[in-house]
């Protein structure tokens, strides 16, 4: 049942400590711009990272897209037929 959760560990957790130490810089540095304590729906926008993950979508669906792309070949490319 458990089987891949040590890997899983060690690839997800160091992510989410940079994510969880940015998440709260971004938190103080909003609070020292503004003055004021933080509202919800801001803290929300600074934890989504919505910005982060709008970009990270956009380079994975480019990488997708390469990797099931299928090859063109051009009138002069030798084909190996084995």
């Amino acid at each position: 049942m458990f089987a891949g959760y040590g890997s899983f560990m060690l690839r997800d957790l160091p992510f989410d400590a940079i994510e969880f130490v940015a998440y709260e810089q971004l938190k103080k540095a909003w609070v020292n711009y503004k003055g004021s304590d933080i509202r919800p729906h801001e803290s929300a926008v600074i934890g989504g990272n919505w910005i982060r993950v709008q970009l990270v979508l956009l380079l994975e669906l480019v990488s997708s897209c390469v990797d099931i792309a299928v090859p063109v070949q051009s009138s002069q490319s030798k084909t190996f037929a084995g």
